[in-house]
């Protein structure tokens, strides 16, 4: 599992974190789910737990603004925002294109 970092349009620190990467096989999965969190230089550790802490329905984080999911060959995807701060439709689009690079990479870095 490695977090996506992300800046926004030039404004806006983000990481994304894979909720689903590869098969046992390692061919990436249809479906990539991602939990968006803002960047406010936390530790891969304070990031875990708060991924932990979201999954087992703790408190709201304040630094959670949702999860992207899309399904191959990334025609489709959807954003669900769990909280007050919401993206629009070209942040969303921006995002899914920053997943979509990086797992491009991905897959050819496994070839």
């Amino acid at each position: 599992m490695q977090p996506l970092f992300v800046n926004l349009s030039g404004y806006l620190q983000l990481i994304l974190i894979p909720d689903n990467e590869f098969d046992c096989h390692g061919r990436v999965l249809d479906d990539l789910s991602y939990s968006i969190y803002l960047d406010t230089t936390c530790t891969i550790n304070t990031l875990m737990e708060k991924e932990i802490q979201r999954n087992l329905g703790a408190a709201p984080d304040p630094d959670y603004l949702g999860r992207i999911v899309m399904s191959a060959p990334h025609v489709f995807y959807y954003y669900a925002s769990y909280c007050e701060r919401s993206f629009n439709i070209y942040e969303i689009e921006e995002i899914a294109e920053r997943i979509i690079q990086f797992n491009l990479y991905k897959a050819w870095a496994h070839r």
